[in-house]
């Protein structure tokens, strides 16, 4: 998903086609061969619409990505111009040519790419699935429709980039960037900076993450020492070290009476800030999350008496402690109380 979001799908899906079409013979006009290896190298790079960092200003393969833009507003007038201007314009009315990058955030939903493409493999010789009884460009011979590629290419390589990206409010003329970026409609009273485009949600939710990059936001319970009031030893032998193996298939089960706990040593004292309980169908109904920094004094973190089962996701400040432990105080079931697996993180 995040290698899609950044795609061009004109430089993915339809220039390798357009490619094929001008190179079918010596490309001799020296602007159209320029702008052939570059749109080449952007498109075998993936035809990404994106910068090398966050710090920069330009996208990698800037120039490519202009030469496209200003293409294909005159590629696709000229390669079905049989069509004829009225047939043309009745098309163009029920369905635009394109939907680029830009403010909205999602691109490339409507648009003739499939009607590009597909004209194209005609042309090559390549299988088109249903039959097209017309083929566009150039009538369907490969030299009239490389004429045609040729040409448009080399005006698009003369439109002022001013002119592909027109200045806005928020944009100066020729800013490619600036141009691609989200601008967000805020619902409510927090408003958002622009941010780089990406083909994705027509909604963008701004999420705060406790944690940073390099931060350890592993389970920190995973292979620790648990112990437990009791725990089954007839016909499904449950330890409580089966609570923190890192497996959902495997774990701890109680004798079938209250209250019942189970506990896990991290080792060494650490903050704590998140606890995840994966409950089996015995589940508690009434239980609490307890830290201790020495296991003898306990500070209770959460409680509750409507457990329904399932993952609980246990959310607290903070706080510094070396053991963790779960007391069931009411149980859900006439069983004991099973977990297949206590997680704790610093988040």
């Amino acid at each position: 998903m995040e290698d899609a979001a950044t795609v061009d799908l004109r430089g993915d899906q339809v220039l390798p086609y357009l490619l094929r079409v001008l190179k079918s013979a010596p490309i001799t006009d020296p602007a159209v061969a320029e702008a052939v290896t570059r749109l080449t190298a952007w498109q075998q790079d993936g035809a990404h619409r994106k910068t090398a960092g966050a710090s920069s200003a330009a996208y990698t393969h800037a120039d490519a990505i202009r030469i496209l833009d200003a293409w294909w507003p005159l590629l696709v007038p000229a390669q079905f111009k049989d069509l004829g201007p009225e047939l043309y314009g009745a098309l163009v009315a029920n369905l635009k040519i394109d939907e680029p990058p830009g403010p909205q955030g999602s691109a490339f939903q409507s648009g003739w790419w499939g009607f590009v493409q597909r004209d194209l493999r005609k042309v090559l010789g390549d299988p088109v699935q249903a039959a097209q009884p017309v083929t566009f460009c150039g009538g369907g011979s490969l030299a009239a429709c490389r004429t045609t590629l040729t040409e448009t290419l080399a005006a698009a390589t003369k439109v002022p980039v001013s002119t592909t990206y027109p200045a806005t409010a928020d944009c100066a003329a020729g800013d490619q960037v600036c141009a691609d970026q989200i601008v967000h409609n805020p619902m409510g009273g927090i408003t958002q900076d622009r941010i780089a485009w990406v083909n994705r949600p027509t909604y963008q939710q701004v999420i705060e993450f406790a944690a940073k990059r390099g931060d350890d936001v592993s389970n920190l319970a995973t292979g620790k020492t648990a112990t437990a009031s009791s725990y089954e030893k007839g016909w499904y032998n449950s330890p409580p070290a089966q609570a923190v193996d890192g497996n959902l298939g495997t774990r701890w089960a109680s004798d079938w009476s209250d209250p019942q706990w189970l506990k896990v040593d991290l080792g060494n004292e650490q903050p704590v800030g998140r606890v995840v309980l994966h409950w089996e169908k015995a589940y508690a109904k009434a239980y609490t999350v307890e830290v201790s920094r020495d296991g003898s004094t306990w500070q209770q973190v959460s409680a509750t008496s409507a457990g329904d089962g399932g993952q609980d996701v246990v959310r607290f400040a903070a706080v510094p402690a070396r053991y963790v432990r779960v007391t069931g105080t009411r149980r859900a079931t006439s069983y004991g109380y099973s977990l297949y697996e206590l997680q704790v993180f610093r988040w």
